[in-house]
């Protein structure tokens, strides 16, 4: 007789044992969300589809229908949650080298499937903290290790949220293709999750900006109507911040300055500097590239950039200043000052550390504006050349080309005559 949960429990048991995915236990006969239900206990299978389970995992009926192994050391697994608990309070606490070793030596003293839950959430906390220092080449192995855990390959939210976070790494370090390969690939998962599920949103919301920053607005526009329809639905601040900060970018791209300017207000408005300095930091940021490519004046452009400097002055990367120092130079230009201009730009970080390529190559657009406004050919050039290099190395290639055009029309007429924020997107995006 099979009574639930025990034989879902067992089913789910043995499968780990084996290491196989839900999709290979249900075959053509089921579906792995089938599957799934069976292990929870929500469904209980047919005579014939528990021969079936029971036939794929090597064993009779009856082993599946006998009770699952009691739990391993309860007290070991306390004490494992505990640990996890401490590792998460003293990381929010700010000491990143401290929870990062409490994570690493979590994540290597747990050895049971019977924790593979704790072992997905430690290796998840090890993952956000190696994010948070920069450390890319162990963050890039941290997320290939939660892609390939027993414990991701049993649910579609976990699938969605690695793909994600892998996604989101690859666009920030400036490999877009990658960073569409892997969400393009993994939303035929996403799809099957309700349309306001985060990890969906943080997935779909990811695409976009790849396409926003690769400037493919035909590809955006179709996803960032389907964004903003969902909006309303949208529990979280950030979240929804993040879809109007995206898509104000898009608009932007599309030739709609002024809604772009409405909807970045709008994500502004979700987002509080004492919640979070620096994203409200880079959303002014944001605000005050796009209202510079608009046709406004610059009084609401020099208060974003005013409010963003005082943040990032504190909390800021190089990458960072030196950034608000290009976006200042180009307000300088807007306003006919090319020696002021000069200046924002000498006054920015030399060494960008760690930034990527398209962030750089962003700053070099600014740089060379500056010096084309200044009658600065030669270092002008210099920089157009760096940024359309840079871009190239990204895949955005349209970007490069318009650089290249840009620089061309330098060497004829001495000067640029490009929009104030053609070519430098990804000044406009989380």
């Amino acid at each position: 007789m099979i009574v639930q949960p025990a034989f879902g429990q067992r089913v789910k048991q043995l499968r780990r044992q084996l290491g196989l995915p839900q999709a290979e236990v249900a075959g053509t006969e089921m579906s792995a969300s089938y599957i799934s239900l069976v292990e929870s206990g929500r469904r209980t299978p047919s005579d014939e589809m528990a021969r079936i389970i029971a036939r794929r995992l090597g064993v009779e009926v009856a082993e599946l229908a006998a009770p699952p192994d009691p739990p391993v050391r309860p007290g070991r697994r306390m004490n494992l949650a505990s640990r996890l608990v401490a590792a998460g309070s003293v990381r929010a606490g700010g000491d990143l080298d401290s929870a990062r070793s409490l994570a690493e030596a979590l994540v290597a003293d747990i050895d049971s499937p019977d924790d593979d839950d704790l072992s997905w959430e430690a290796r998840w906390l090890l993952a956000e903290i190696l994010a948070q220092q920069h450390d890319f080449a162990r963050y890039d192995g941290a997320l290939e290790q939660l892609r390939t855990h027993p414990f991701t390959a049993d649910s579609p939210e976990l699938l969605t949220r690695v793909a994600a976070a892998t996604a989101e790494h690859a666009r920030q370090r400036g490999r877009l293709e990658a960073c569409v390969a892997t969400a393009e690939t993994a939303l035929v998962v996403a799809e099957g999750l309700p349309v306001t599920a985060p990890e969906r949103l943080q997935l779909e919301t990811t695409l976009l900006a790849a396409f926003a920053m690769g400037e493919e607005v035909r590809q955006a526009e179709p996803l960032a109507a389907h964004l903003m329809e969902v909006l309303p639905d949208v529990a979280t601040r950030f979240a929804r911040s993040n879809i109007l900060w995206t898509t104000a970018a898009v608009r932007f791209l599309g030739g709609v300055p002024g809604a772009a300017a409405e909807l970045i207000e709008q994500a502004l408005a979700e987002v509080t500097p004492a919640a979070d300095l620096a994203r409200w930091a880079a959303l002014c940021r944001s605000a005050a590239a796009i209202r510079l490519g608009g046709d406004g004046g610059l009084d609401p452009v020099w208060e974003r950039l005013r409010r963003s400097r005082q943040a990032f002055e504190l909390i800021g990367a190089p990458v960072d200043l030196a950034e608000l120092a290009g976006l200042e130079a180009l307000a300088h230009l807007k306003d006919a000052n090319p020696d002021a201009a000069v200046q924002s730009i000498d006054s920015a970080p030399a060494d960008l550390g760690d930034a990527s390529p398209v962030r750089r190559a962003g700053v070099c657009i600014a740089v060379g504006r500056a010096r084309a406004g200044a009658g600065q050919q030669g270092q002008a050039l210099a920089a157009y050349r760096q940024a359309a290099e840079l871009y190239e190395e990204s895949g955005m290639y349209k970007s490069a080309v318009r650089v290249w055009r840009e620089l061309n029309g330098v060497v004829e007429a001495g000067t640029s005559i490009e929009p104030a924020m053609a070519g430098w997107p990804a000044v406009m995006l989380p």
